[in-house]
């Protein structure tokens, strides 16, 4: 009787909302077929634990030495995850070494060359949200905060700001965009994009944690997102949805990311040949960028949007 097949799921720090999520997707679309899904934690690649409180985390890379083409069939990979603070010369390598042990793999949420997998569109929403502030509220200075990361949705959603910019013939100014942590721990950041363009309309967030800590900076300065400072994130995350006002984001559904990266095992594991494969994101519009604080219906508006 031929043993089920087991795939296994690389990925860093389990407890993050995101990684939550592609499990949960991983595991509603793999209930339908006879497998064993393996989440395997490593972390972060290549991690500096100089400063780390927690000296023995390296130990959760000796995980990857137990995968072997003779217990895994099939690896679903979160590159951009585990290798976050990391070179992408390294990650490259690194990805290497696995598609060394001869195991058909599928990334996920991540793009590199020679790797089939599955990502966000990470621009449209980004574009979309621009365009709703220049085009119906007329703004023109427009600042970002990214991430020091190399990830692909870090890189594609710097650039939807960046081609935004040239399109409306706006300003691209270093002292326009900071760069951060991926995280909420980004206030000094956020402090700084503020005393450098005191006179900014709006400022577009890498995800929903760095719009959160720009909410407690502007906060501190008693100034109302929405109000003083139009505020986008992007992830539609249960930590934005807690924000007040509440956060215009970009809805990227990581659940579904998962289940389409097994649909894809299932494809190589039934012998066809896969590609890459993208899951849209839409923007959502909401009172950080005005609506009731100031005078205006948000609902009007979105229809206005939705309209074009």
């Amino acid at each position: 009787m031929e043993r089920r097949k087991n795939i296994g799921f690389l990925t860093g720090g389990i407890m993050d909302e995101m990684t939550k999520d592609l499990c949960t997707g991983i595991l509603e679309e793999a209930a339908r077929d006879d497998v064993n899904i393996i989440t395997l934690p490593i972390k972060y690649i290549y991690r500096d634990m100089s400063l780390s409180p927690n000296p023995y985390e390296y130990q959760y890379q000796t995980v990857v030495e137990l995968i072997t083409a003779e217990n895994i069939d099939v690896l679903i990979v979160s590159a951009d995850c585990i290798g976050c603070v990391t070179t992408s010369e390294k990650l490259n390598s690194f990805m290497d070494s696995l598609k060394e042990k001869g195991i058909p793999i599928i990334l996920v949420a991540s793009r590199i060359d020679g790797y089939p997998g599955v990502s966000y569109d990470n621009k449209a929403g980004v574009l979309d949200g621009i365009k709703y502030l220049v085009e119906n509220l007329g703004l023109k200075n427009i600042c970002m905060i990214t991430s020091a990361d190399h990830s692909t949705d870090t890189t594609e959603r710097y650039d939807a700001y960046t081609e935004s910019m040239e399109k409306y013939g706006l300003e691209i100014h270093h002292e326009k965009v900071t760069v951060s942590s991926p995280s909420s721990y980004c206030i000094k950041n956020c402090e700084d994009i503020l005393d450098r363009n005191p006179d900014t309309e709006a400022i577009i967030c890498i995800n929903d944690s760095i719009a959160s800590a720009v909410y407690t900076v502007m906060q501190e300065r008693n100034l109302v997102p929405g109000k003083d400072i139009k505020v986008m994130g992007f992830d539609n995350s249960v930590q934005g949805s807690m924000l007040s006002p509440s956060l215009t984001t970009v809805d990227a559904d990581a659940i579904s990311l998962g289940r389409r990266s097994f649909s894809m095992v299932r494809l190589l594991l039934d012998g066809w040949n896969v590609g890459n494969m993208t899951v849209p994101t839409s923007f959502v519009l909401r009172d950080s960028f005005g609506s009731l604080l100031d005078s205006e219906d948000v609902y009007d508006r979105s229809e206005e949007h939705t309209s074009e």
